[in-house]
């Protein structure tokens, strides 16, 4: 879990398409094997790594296996952000902006 601490090895920055399909494959492949629902995939997407239990550490190693050239806080927390029903990255409404340009001003 903690091999991010050595980044020599590791590839760093943005996901190819290809390595995106690849987590989005073994995500499915580790939820099939482990009869989870999509609720609990989105859950385990969710938790910060702070927050996760030890069992759910080593579901991130598994899952990570699939790109060895990536850290396995690195799959997490791109999961967390592509996958995390909580994690809105839509368009601003207008309202909003206007709350934004209320508390600027």
């Amino acid at each position: 879990w903690n091999d991010d601490k050595n980044k020599d090895g590791f590839m760093q920055g943005k996901f190819t398409v290809k390595e995106i399909k690849v987590i989005m494959k073994s995500l499915c492949q580790y939820a099939q094997e482990n009869q989870m629902g999509g609720e609990e995939i989105m859950d385990i997407c969710s938790k910060p790594s702070k927050e996760l239990s030890a069992e759910l550490k080593k579901a991130w190693c598994k899952i990570a296996e699939s790109l060895p050239n990536r850290s396995v806080k690195s799959i997490h927390n791109f999961c967390r952000r592509r996958f995390n029903p909580e994690n809105y990255s839509g368009k601003w409404t207008e309202a909003e902006e206007n709350a934004l340009l209320s508390l600027v001003n």
